[in-house]
């Protein structure tokens, strides 16, 4: 498994003028150690994950072992100010992450980019990151804030990003979007669903079949006359599924009923009893 995060992790979008600072940063503080317990292997850094400070958070996931990334975030001299991608391997697929910022000046009240940083257009950093890692992933998966109508833009005008697991403006995806050889997913807002994306690896990955397709095809079929010229047309669209990447997205709405880790759901009451004393 890979446990992967694409920012908005830290802030809400909309400021809450009952919710103090230090309050707000406690919380966030509590969230990166909360994922880095968690085992999360890559994070790509909001603009709003950014209003923890670059340093800070930078510190923060070192003590937490949680890998940043951000291949579009550069100082004023061009150079990445985190990690563009990570290199992962999982059952012996290697999986680049390939980690995108969203744009800073939306209406959302976004902070300034902070002194000596800047955003490259998207496309660019997500090219050159795709050269760099060229030979050494069999799947590519970019975590992007970019927000839905630029990661369509993405997919289309770049060749070779398999999957793009979005946030930035909080749209409920249950059906992966299709953009070129894309899948794009988001799984909604403020931490309330986890997404899932269960892959069936076969090389060359494009094009991706959902599994749910070949299941509503094997429904079917059970229904046809063996032998029946339906029957036939039935197992030359099964055939595929064999052969080529599928796979399974699911959405799972988070409740607080669900921590059952005895020692996570104390952290998480002791957090919300220190944050009701902060002011």
């Amino acid at each position: 498994m890979l446990l992967l995060d694409s920012g908005d992790m830290l802030f809400a979008r909309r400021r809450n003028p009952f919710d103090s600072r230090v309050r707000k940063r406690s919380r966030a503080a509590f969230l990166i150690e909360a994922h880095g317990r968690m085992g999360l292997d890559a994070w790509a850094v909001s603009r709003l994950d950014l209003r923890y400070g670059l340093d800070a958070l930078q510190a923060e996931a070192r003590a937490h072992r949680i890998e940043l990334l951000s291949a579009n975030l550069v100082d004023r001299h061009g150079a990445c100010v985190l990690r563009p991608y990570a290199l992962r391997e999982r059952n012996g697929v290697r999986i680049g992450l390939i980690g995108l910022t969203g744009p800073w000046g939306s209406p959302d009240g976004a902070p300034s980019p902070g002194e000596g940083l800047q955003l490259i257009e998207p496309e660019a950093a997500a090219s050159r990151a795709l050269r760099e890692i060229e030979g050494r992933a069999d799947l590519v998966v970019v975590l992007s804030s970019l927000g839905m109508d630029r990661d369509e833009r993405l997919a289309g005008r770049v060749d070779g990003l398999h999957i793009i697991l979005g946030a930035g403006d909080d749209r409920m995806i249950l059906i992966p979007r299709r953009v070129a050889d894309s899948l794009l997913l988001q799984p909604y807002r403020r931490g309330e669903y986890l997404g899932m994306l269960e892959i069936a690896f076969r090389a060359p990955v494009p094009p991706m079949l959902d599994d749910r397709d070949r299941e509503q095809l094997e429904r079917a079929l059970l229904r046809t006359a063996p032998g029946s010229a339906d029957a036939a047309r039935l197992r030359l669209r099964l055939e595929p599924f064999g052969r080529q990447t599928s796979y399974r997205a699911a959405l799972r709405p988070l409740t607080e009923q669900d921590p059952d880790d005895e020692a996570l759901a104390a952290a998480v009451e002791k957090q919300l009893e220190l944050e009701a004393d902060l002011h």
